[in-house]
């Protein structure tokens, strides 16, 4: 990865972190782009393509976490959800 070789002390505290995690995890991603671009032309490619589509193994995780918490605040609601329908 390539970054500017300037920087600013001011900003060191916050971008100048965000700047050493970046090259720290530079090429450690745990994705593939060449698998990721095969994935994108079958999906592309199918019949019935999602609607949704998911690329690697971290993106499917905060999926399913985000639908847990969905699912959870759902259920922690339904009785109030359902007591706008006409009896």
């Amino acid at each position: 990865m390539r970054q500017s070789p300037t920087r600013i002390a001011d900003y060191e505290p916050t971008a100048g972190r965000r700047r050493a995690a970046t090259l720290a995890a530079s090429g450690r991603q745990p994705g593939d782009p060449v698998r990721a671009a095969a994935a994108i032309a079958a999906v592309v490619d199918a019949d019935e393509p999602p609607l949704r589509f998911l690329l690697g193994s971290d993106a499917l995780a905060g999926a399913r976490a985000r639908l847990e918490r969905t699912r959870a605040e759902t259920d922690a609601n339904e009785a109030l959800t359902r007591s706008v329908d006409v009896p």
